[in-house]
């Protein structure tokens, strides 16, 4: 009697014959048309390549910031999913941050500007010497 797909595999909905051929069980190709779990569920650094070490600090919703179509450069930046301050990547490296004719200030971009709204500031001169 056949045995059906372990516990450990990927959640898919698609025939066995996608990945899998009889000459050779082991996954001989793979496409990822018919898989049911969040890219998580297999890019974990176990079943499948996961974050790299310098990735930003994110939920771990892949498909928030990444297109199966284009994985590579992220096609956007769901700011929610982003664990962290605004500097951890506005640092004008990883993104733009400060220009050089922002206001002198220690302050997290956050406290100042939103996400929806980047140009439109609010400033709170309370405490200001």
């Amino acid at each position: 009697m056949a045995r059906g797909k372990g516990q450990l595999h990927i959640p898919t909905n698609g025939p066995c014959d996608v990945c899998h051929s009889t000459l050779s069980w082991t996954s001989i190709t793979f496409d990822h048309t018919g898989i049911t779990g969040s890219c998580v569920s297999c890019h974990n650094g176990i079943s499948a390549t996961g974050k790299s070490p310098n990735h930003l600090l994110t939920s771990n919703l892949c498909e928030a910031c990444h297109s199966s179509i284009q994985w590579q450069p992220a096609t956007q930046v769901d700011h929610g999913n982003v664990v962290g301050v605004c500097s951890s990547c506005h640092d004008n490296v990883i993104a733009r941050g400060k220009s050089a004719t922002h206001i002198v200030t220690a302050a997290q971009c956050d406290g100042c500007h939103t996400t929806s709204s980047w140009i439109g500031t609010t400033f709170n001169h309370a405490g200001i010497l």
